[in-house]
């Protein structure tokens, strides 16, 4: 929004802004109008600020195609991308729904319904995944359900085309954060850069326990069954694997996981709630009179006649045993309904003891939900005790996420205290301890490893060893002796190695590489930078005898363009020793550019078509942009009726030809031109342009303009169509022409508009 929004009404490279649908801290969506296809679809600008960032701009013309290639019924498919000054757009298919977000927020899907849709997300993670396509940011927000419950995921790559924008050159960098943290794996939450498929699959668990829980799995969590009891026990698991701390512990591929949800997707529909119909006229149950059965108090005695159903909340018939609408024992449920309260009640006590916080306090939000007034005292205890259990359960969640940062600075030990003095029956606790367990088994073991390595000389083992135990400590300043030590016997040994391969290299080029491997190893080597400098040397002369060569060579055969790129590049190679070539090369230099500026200067031609002047480059310019047609020298051609006349005893012409597309348009053109029918040619100009020139005009232009050029006869083949554009009724075709084997742009485009059903040159 603000002061970079853009106008309803304004047209951005054929897509006019109809109404902003939505703004972020990415992006601004807008929904437009494709105006060559008329119809809906979503534009989505990135900020404008990336586009001063050189790296940005190369990174969204090399990745978007990668984007625009995913096509998956799941996913919101980007039908185009472009920009417009230093605005940086995608084209997206325009879904009419909501998004999963909102959908929640509404009304929590049934646990059936949460797997299907879950199923979806993942088919289309696992057909992004295949092509090396990682999303970075699944959530609810970027999961589209559409009106007729299909699911679509959007935004696929976007966060990671405008990642990393604080570093210094706009790219993903190493302990970026991109996506949204409360969906994030723990090694995205680290460094985003060097995140796999399996990040998505931790997004995906995260936004389907949302779905069956209405909670984020944040903290010393309880599985969704707990919380949910409608939720199968079976999805815990499914779920508990996929937010695995360790991305080896998760599901491999989004097919496995969807494949363990399959069996699971079913879902019983809602029991029938039968209606008995209501009588006309009903006894009060107080003074018996006779009353409407829809009064709400008696005619008779004034008292009412209805109350509230305590099972189903709809009126009942006062005093009546049983509820019209669900056929309750009004009774009977009242002391049911007390009793299980209160077991709910006891049930909360006896888990918020045991530390399943999560669990007691769905007991109590029970508790609190029930109705009935002899349930008022209860319900006061209820509340109380949840505020409690709401404070404690919130003190175990910030001292499991102590534990958490402590896992993440890699100091596993201290992980494993603060998380030791929570309730061990908490599933996410024990498995942060084990797999906490397994980090200090595994840094231990690469100690050991790296030590005997160490003693046994076996430097490259060593240093393997001594580089992953560091991975795995919080300070590695200790390993650093031996690290530097065992660094600079592998340094001696790889120097030495490359040293010896520099000398033995026939290769100027081998032997640069050498060197260079040489010096890495020992920076600041005097002979290393001394057999660097030679093999340099040796290189540069080497090509530059070749590229002279091939220089003299092209001259030879007449090709002159690509001799003065050869010699060009031989004069750069040139150093202070070598004047006497650099001045035989310059010599040829100039000798072959004021050949190729004589040639150029042939190729400009200038015809004068009716009262207008057109430039016509041979093999370039502009090729007949306004005299292309059918024979229309001012004779009737006829177009069916009677009365008619002219033409003498020709007979009557077919009708003209009608060219759907201006591509067809332009081939056709080409076509009749070499054929020599210019008939055909003059018939494809519009009325307009015919009325400038005539049919015996046209034809001597044509010629005027080809002929000179195609001693052989007419031949427009050297027209190369590139692209076109369309807007509304007129068309721009843009071409190249040759100019010595080589292709270059046409100055302005073929310009056609619609007429009489069809295209016709304007």
């Amino acid at each position: 929004g603000g002061a970079d929004a853009i106008p309803a009404g304004k047209v951005v490279n054929g897509y006019r802004i109809e109404r902003l649908l939505g703004c972020g801290g990415m992006a601004v969506v807008y929904q437009a109008t494709q105006l060559s296809l008329s119809r809906p679809v979503a534009l989505k600008t990135l900020p404008r600020h990336l586009a001063a960032n050189p790296a940005f701009v190369a990174r969204f013309n090399r990745e978007a195609g990668a984007l625009a290639s995913l096509s998956h019924p799941n996913i919101i498919g980007i039908i185009d991308r472009g920009s417009e000054g230093d605005l940086y757009y995608f084209v997206m298919e325009f879904v009419d729904g909501t998004d999963l977000q909102a959908q929640i927020a509404k009304a929590r899907p049934a646990p059936g319904e949460a797997v299907r849709i879950a199923t979806q997300v993942l088919s289309a993670l696992e057909y992004a995944h295949k092509r090396g396509v990682i999303h970075r940011d699944i959530k609810p927000g970027n999961i589209m359900l559409t009106s007729d419950g299909a699911v679509k995921v959007t935004d696929f790559g976007i966060a990671h085309l405008a990642g990393g924008q604080g570093t210094a050159i706009g790219l993903t960098m190493a302990g970026a954060q991109m996506g949204t943290v409360n969906y994030m794996a723990p090694e995205q939450r680290v460094d985003a850069g060097k995140v796999d498929a399996r990040a998505d699959l931790y997004a995906a668990g995260v936004v389907l326990y949302e779905m069956l829980t209405g909670q984020l799995p944040l903290g010393a969590f309880e599985p969704a069954s707990a919380v949910n009891s409608a939720v199968d026990p079976r999805l815990d698991a499914v779920i508990l694997k996929a937010l695995k701390r360790d991305p080896e512990a998760r599901w491999k591929s989004a097919s496995e996981m969807a494949a363990a949800l399959a069996p699971l997707a079913g879902a019983a529909p809602p029991p029938h709630e039968p209606r008995a119909a209501a009588p006309a006229m009903a006894a009060c149950p107080f003074c018996k009179s006779e009353n409407r059965a829809d009064a709400k108090f008696c005619l008779n005695c004034g008292k009412t006649l209805h109350e509230t159903c305590p099972k189903c909340s709809k009126p009942m018939r006062a005093q009546s045993k049983f509820c019209d609408s669900c056929g309750t024992n009004v009774s009977e449920w009242a002391a049911q309904a007390k009793a299980e309260a209160e077991r709910r009640f006891a049930a909360a006590g006896r888990l918020e003891k045991e530390g399943k916080l999560a669990e007691a306090l769905a007991e109590l939000a029970a508790v609190l939900a029930a109705e009935g007034k002899e349930l008022d005292g209860l319900r006061a205890k209820a509340k109380e005790q949840r505020d409690r259990v709401q404070a404690a359960k919130d003190a175990q969640d910030n001292a499991f996420r102590g534990g958490q940062t402590l896992y993440d600075a890699k100091d596993y030990e201290r992980a494993i205290a603060a998380w030791e003095k929570l309730p061990a029956g908490l599933p996410h606790v024990k498995d942060g301890i084990a797999e906490a367990r397994k980090k200090i088994e595994a840094r231990d073991r690469a100690v050991a490893d790296a030590d005997a390595a160490f003693a046994a000389g076996r430097w490259d083992d060593a240093m393997a060893a001594f580089e992953r135990a560091a991975a795995l400590v919080a300070n590695p300043a200790p390993l650093k002796p031996k690290m530097d030590a065992v660094r600079a016997k592998v340094g001696e040994a790889r120097y030495a190695a490359a040293a010896q391969k520099a000398g033995q290299a026939t290769d100027p080029a081998a032997a640069i590489a050498a060197w260079n491997e040489a010096l890495k190893w020992k920076p600041g080597d005097a002979a290393a930078t001394e057999g660097l400098r030679r093999a340099e040397g040796q290189k540069r002369q080497s090509d530059r005898g070749a590229f002279a060569a091939k220089g003299d060579q092209a001259s030879g055969a007449g090709r002159k363009r690509e001799a003065v790129e050869a010699w060009e590049r031989a004069l750069a190679l040139c150093g202070p020793e070598d004047a006497a070539l650099r001045g035989e090369l310059e010599g040829k230099l100039r000798s072959a550019k004021a050949a190729l500026a004589a040639e150029r200067q042939k190729l400009v031609v200038i015809g004068a078509i009716g009262g207008g002047v057109l430039l016509f480059l041979a093999l370039a310019v502009a090729i007949l942009v306004a005299i292309v047609g059918k024979g229309c020298d001012g004779s009737s051609s006829g177009s069916g009726g009677g009365g008619g006349g002219g033409g003498g005893t020709a007979p009557a012409p077919a009708g003209p030809t009608v060219y759907s597309t201006p591509e067809s348009l332009f081939d056709a053109f080409k076509a009749a031109i070499a054929a020599g029918d210019f008939d055909k040619a003059y018939d494809m100009n519009s009325r307009q342009a015919k009325a400038q020139v005539t049919r015996a005009a046209f034809e001597q232009q044509v010629k005027q303009t080809f002929q000179p050029w195609n001693p052989g006869g007419l031949n427009a083949g050297h027209m190369r169509r590139t692209n076109s554009q369309t807007y509304g009724d007129t068309a721009e075709v843009y071409w190249q022409y040759p100019v010595e084997g080589q292709y270059f742009d046409s100055p302005q485009p073929s310009v056609m508009i619609r007429e009489d059903g069809g295209w016709k040159f304007q």
